[in-house]
């Protein structure tokens, strides 16, 4: 069964300085981080004959799903690289599958990888 711890949990504040503390022990982990996706199906069940990753997440800008997915990793590979002053790369796997391979690859190449390097973009079957 589980239970809640007896000691009160931590309250964390931006100003204080044991949330520095944890931000600070975070951004030495993240240079560790990478992103899977499954993007193994189609959108048709969704009215949308492409691939899922091809569909538009933010109306106002018209950002596909994978677009989004790319600017974060774009941000945080950006605050990564000015905290530690070397260039950091975060991995990107994608999950594709019979169906969808050729449209992700094809929408990848399309839009220049959404600015991500060729290199950190991997596609798995």
């Amino acid at each position: 069964v589980p239970s809640l711890p007896k000691e009160a949990p931590t309250k964390l504040r931006p100003v204080d300085d044991e949330y520095c503390r944890f931000e600070e022990a975070g951004l030495g982990e993240a240079v560790h981080l990478a992103l899977v996706i499954p993007a193994g199906g189609l959108g048709e069940r969704l009215g949308f004959s492409d691939v899922k990753l091809a569909l538009p997440a933010d109306i106002s800008s018209g950002a596909t799903v994978l677009e989004v997915y790319a600017s974060y990793i774009f941000a945080i590979q950006q605050l990564l690289t000015e905290s530690f002053g070397r260039q950091v790369r975060i991995p990107l796997a994608i999950m594709t599958s019979l169906d969808t391979d050729s449209g992700v690859r094809q929408l990848l190449a399309a839009n220049n990888y959404y600015g991500l390097t060729r290199s950190q973009v991997s596609l798995l079957q």
